[in-house]
């Protein structure tokens, strides 16, 4: 029974030391934790992408109408 006692108050001396230095560690302010406003993203509709190689195809090739 002394056990326990001796336990229930270490546990809730580290409970209490866990809360005190949680409830005056320094939090950020609000106004630092969000970023800058950033320049407007394109659309997707009209984000291109050039390509990488040009096509060099000169002649449109028949397609078959079955295999």
């Amino acid at each position: 029974m002394r056990f326990t006692k001796i336990t229930a108050v270490g546990v809730a001396i580290l409970l209490l030391g866990i809360v005190s230095v949680a409830a005056f560690s320094p939090r950020p302010h609000p106004e630092a934790a969000q970023p800058a406003a950033a320049a407007p993203q394109p659309a997707l509709e009209t984000f291109y992408v050039p390509a990488q190689h040009v096509n060099q195809a000169t002649r449109i090739e028949d397609q078959p109408d079955a295999f």
